[in-house]
């Protein structure tokens, strides 16, 4: 039986941003998600994380409001890394994670403007 096979969620090829970074930790990863699904997400990281990190992620979802058009929010949520693998050839680590709960959407902000905003929901 292929791993596929195995998924309880159909994931969606979709390249939105997402922001990792663990808690207390200063330095944020940013790449895009290669696939994301309700239960979880992949992405490629020129950083590696280890399998069992829990991380808070942001990310980047594009809305569409009637009345303002197109708009970005970011999903906040608590992530598990499942699995990561190293590319061969290519660089950087492909991460699978788990999404363990969402914490909020909030429109787009800057980094700085959003920490201080996930600050406030923690």
């Amino acid at each position: 039986m292929k791993f596929n096979e195995l998924r309880k969620v159909d994931r969606l090829p979709l390249r939105w941003p997402v922001r990792l970074w663990k808690r207390g930790d200063v330095r944020i990863v940013e790449t895009l998600t290669s696939n994301l699904s309700e239960a979880g997400l992949y992405c490629i990281s020129q950083d590696a994380f280890l399998p069992g990190e829990e991380l808070e992620c942001v990310i980047e979802v594009p809305a569409k409001r009637r009345s303002f058009g197109e708009e970005i929010c970011s999903m906040h949520c608590q992530v598990v890394v499942v699995r990561v693998e190293a590319r061969g050839v290519e660089s950087g680590f492909g991460i699978a994670c788990r999404i363990l709960n969402y914490m909020g959407v909030f429109p787009r902000y800057g980094q700085r403007k959003l920490k201080e905003e996930l600050a406030k929901s923690l």
